[in-house]
């Protein structure tokens, strides 16, 4: 039906394409900015930052910020999270499988240690 030859013939045609549209994507990409955050994503011409944090303010300071709220606990960072991405108590409490009391109470801890976080009394 198809001749051997046109399948080689294809794949090497297949193999130069697939190698052209890799160094064409490549160097697009600097050496000294792989893990830069400045960097834009596929064809977007949005950075990185901007996909990955839309609309929430300065990424550095929200890394700091979350990195500080993983120190306040498990329970307290869980909880902090689950709220963040606007998850309604019912769905945490049933989320983390632990009793509406011992959240609640959690929640109210979380809320105290930010107030003295926010106003730099919180000693971690």
């Amino acid at each position: 039906m198809w001749h051997p030859e046109l399948w080689e013939r294809a794949e090497k045609q297949i193999i130069k394409a697939v190698r052209e549209m890799r160094r064409e994507r490549n160097s697009k990409i600097h050496l000294e900015s792989k893990m830069s955050m400045d960097q834009t994503l596929a064809e977007s011409k949005e950075p990185v930052y901007a996909v990955l944090f839309p609309a929430k303010g300065n990424f550095a300071n929200a890394v700091c910020l979350w990195v500080d709220m993983k120190r306040l606990g498990y329970w307290e960072y869980k909880i902090l999270k689950s709220l963040y991405y606007g998850d309604e108590d019912e769905e945490i409490i049933k989320k983390l499988g632990v009793s509406p009391e011992n959240y609640f109470a959690l929640k109210s801890k979380t809320c105290e240690r930010i107030r003295k976080y926010m106003d730099g009394k919180d000693d971690g």
